[in-house]
C-alpha cells in the first residue's frame, strides 16, 4: 500500500513541492511523536506540527515563497494516519 501512495504522490506533485513534500515527510515524523507528551488533541496538534514543520523547513534553507501549506498538511496527515 505505501509504494501505491508514493507512485501516486510522486505523480501528483511536481518539483520543488515534491522536495518540501519529503523533506516535511521527514520532520513531521518527528513532530507527530513529540505532541503525543502534550495535552493537546486534533487540529491543535495538527496546527503545532504544521507551524513547526514549516519554521525548520525555512530555516534549512527553503525558499519562504515556495513554501506551499498544502503541501506541510498533507505530509501532517499522512504521517499521523501511519502513526495510529
Amino acid at each position: 500500500m505505501r509504494w501505491l501512495v508514493r507512485v501516486i504522490l510522486w505523480m501528483s506533485l511536481k518539483g520543488i513541492d515534491r522536495d518540501i513534500f519529503w523533506a516535511a515527510c521527514n520532520l513531521a515524523t518527528e513532530q507527530i511523536s513529540d505532541q503525543d507528551e502534550t495535552d493537546y488533541y486534533g487540529g491543535t496538534k495538527h496546527a503545532i506540527a504544521y507551524e513547526r514543520v514549516r519554521t525548520i523547513l525555512a530555516k534549512n534553507g527553503y525558499d519562504k515563497a515556495h513554501i506551499t501549506g498544502a503541501v506541510i498538511h498533507l505530509a501532517i496527515a499522512l504521517k499521523y494516519l501511519q502513526s495510529s
